[in-house]
């Protein structure tokens, strides 16, 4: 059963990822709710300014988890930077994903908060083998969950 909207994706699910080449959201954050993990990798750089997820679902969250500061300054990722510098998302929420790694910080997950990873840097080897991960759990299980073709593609599909 194909899905119709993004709303059927986000509403009730655990983890909700943006795996595309929108350059605009992909979800409204209104639809997140506490408990939900959101991913997503596309990020403004110096020639394209991409927003695959809104300003609310950064304002959400209660923790945001990014690669590295570095890469989201070099590439001017507008999408989170702005968001810093109005004050509408606090700096202090913000945490480098090594530094959870090796416990310099701490981010909880509850059924009360939005934790929110932007992978904000990668390659597409390391996206292909996490698709596969999934892939390959879903057709080992009984699901009614299809992913249209059009999403995982760069060209537009007729």
């Amino acid at each position: 059963m194909p899905v119709e909207s993004s709303e059927e994706v986000v509403v009730g699910a655990d983890i909700v990822c943006s795996m595309t080449n929108s350059t605009t959201p992909t979800f409204d954050g209104n639809l997140l709710k506490g408990g939900q993990l959101v991913i997503s990798v596309a990020n403004s750089d110096v020639t394209l300014k991409r927003h695959e997820v809104d300003e609310t679902t950064f304002t959400r969250a209660s923790d945001i988890i990014i690669n590295d500061w570095d890469s989201v300054v070099s590439n001017q990722q507008t999408e989170l930077l702005d968001l810093i510098d109005t004050g509408a998302v606090d700096r202090e929420r913000v945490f480098e994903l090594g530094d959870l790694c090796i416990g310099e910080v701490a981010v909880k997950q509850t059924n009360d908060n939005i934790v929110y990873y932007k992978n904000n840097t990668g390659l597409g080897m390391q996206f292909a083998a996490a698709g596969a991960v999934v892939y390959n759990k879903m057709k080992n299980e009984e699901t009614n969950r299809v992913v249209p073709p059009e999403w995982l593609a760069a060209e537009d599909y007729p």
